[in-house]
């Protein structure tokens, strides 16, 4: 993936960790506090990553679906993004809910 500067046309980061297609993508807009956007992006690979957009940095990465993330949403939080949760579905009829700063789960549905 490739994050874009559309003021300048310019590339300015490369993300690359995810070893399969990248199916699902969110961004949580930066602060005006100097805080970097982030790019929340979810494979087939059954991993969703948390990245910096102007270091093209991974953060954090989420495991623990059994099949790969069919839906992904960042809600809550502030401008910076600080309190946001990350919110995903998966093929094995499962949700979760992560905190998006610590990469720690905090809530899983059961299957239905």
């Amino acid at each position: 993936m490739q994050v874009w500067d559309t003021a300048t046309n310019t590339c300015v980061a490369v993300l690359k960790g995810q070893t399969d297609k990248v199916k699902r993508l969110a961004v949580v807009s930066g602060g005006s506090n100097g805080v970097s956007a982030r790019v929340v992006s979810g494979s087939e690979d059954r991993t969703v990553q948390v990245w910096d957009a102007d270091t093209g940095t991974c953060n954090v990465t989420l495991q623990g679906h059994e099949t790969e993330v069919s839906c992904l949403a960042v809600v809550g939080g502030s401008d910076s993004g600080v309190g946001a949760r990350v919110v995903l579905g998966s093929l094995d009829k499962t949700m979760r809910v992560w905190d998006a700063a610590m990469g720690t789960c905090v809530a899983v549905t059961t299957k239905q």
